[in-house]
Formats: structure tokens, C-alpha cells, sequence
């Protein structure tokens, strides 16, 4: 069995980087394109997902949701 030594964290000195929401969305939206842009993304994103295809037009197609009733049972701890 490895055993690593854990600093104690006692001189740990977080680092805030508080945004705002909009500069937030304005942040994520600059960075998918950027993102995109590399070399390897569209083999890092093959590689990484599920070969899955859905049919969003099939007529069975059940839109997801939740009753109200259910929402209102869980939101009072029932």
C-alpha cells in the first residue's frame, strides 16, 4: 500500500475570483469557441462520449417533466 504525505493546509490562502453572472455567461460563451478551435477536440470528444442517437420528431416521444404533485411532495419533505 503507497502512502503519500498530506500537507497540513494550516498556510493554504484561498484565491477568490468572484464574477458576476453576466460576466460569468460573457466568460463561458468567449471560452466554448475557443475551445472548439483546438486540434484535438473532436477526437477528445469522440473518444470521451456516448454513441447514443435520439430522435427528437419520434411521434412515442415523451417530453420529460415531473408532475406538480410530486415537486410539491418532495419541496415538503414528503
Amino acid at each position: 500500500m503507497l502512502f503519500l504525505p498530506f500537507p497540513s493546509g494550516r498556510d493554504f490562502l484561498p484565491v477568490e475570483n468572484r464574477r458576476t453572472p453576466g460576466d460569468f455567461l460573457a466568460f463561458c460563451s468567449s471560452y466554448l469557441p475557443r475551445l472548439r478551435q483546438r486540434p484535438d477536440y473532436r477526437e477528445h470528444r469522440l473518444a470521451s462520449c456516448c454513441e447514443v442517437e435520439f430522435d427528437l420528431q419520434h411521434p412515442e416521444r415523451v417530453p420529460s417533466g415531473f408532475p406538480g404533485k410530486l415537486v410539491d411532495d418532495l419541496l415538503k419533505g414528503l
